[in-house]
């Protein structure tokens, strides 16, 4: 997974040959990603433009669907996402 911040995109490549699998529009600067447990769910953290996002994009994998935005609230720019072990 890779989440291009000033493409706002988010790319499924493949781990063994980097090969782009597919591609998803996200909000503006997607900043980090969590991936769950059980690899169906992606989880971004959408910063905006300059720090001004306060919003969580929730992708299907392996296709990237948008499944849901969680907005957050003004100014607060998620850090450091992750998934319980039983997702």
């Amino acid at each position: 997974m890779h989440g291009n911040k000033s493409a706002h995109t988010l790319w499924a490549l493949d781990a063994v040959t980097g090969e782009r699998r597919a591609e998803a529009p996200t909000a503006p600067g997607p900043h980090e990603l969590a991936v769950a447990p059980d690899r169906r769910l992606v989880v971004v953290s959408e910063y905006g433009e300059r720090r001004d996002g306060a919003t969580l994009a929730v992708f299907e994998l392996p296709a990237l669907g948008l499944l849901r935005r969680i907005d957050l609230g003004a100014g607060a720019a998620p850090h450091g996402s992750a998934f319980l072990p039983d997702g």
